[in-house]
């Protein structure tokens, strides 16, 4: 995953097969897992003994993103 607002890659786990590069999803950033969107640059599959980040340090992908979540709300 890459963020707008820096370069830097990520692993995420994705618990769906749906995820392609590409994509944007939601996904938990920092210690306060606050909800931010991110482009799928990779997909990988990893045997648990190669994995780059121990599996319980690794966070989930929440969900694809949809529309509305770079649609700026309504303030009518």
């Amino acid at each position: 995953m890459e963020f707008n607002e820096g370069y830097k890659s990520y692993y995420y786990i994705a618990d769906e097969d749906n995820i392609s590069v590409g994509d944007y999803v939601i996904v938990p950033v920092g210690k306060d897992n606050r909800h931010s969107a991110a482009e799928v640059v990779k997909v990988e599959y990893f045997a648990e003994e190669d994995v780059p980040l121990p599996l319980d340090r690794t966070k989930h992908i929440i969900r694809k993103c949809k529309d509305e979540d770079f649609d700026p709300p309504n303030k009518e």
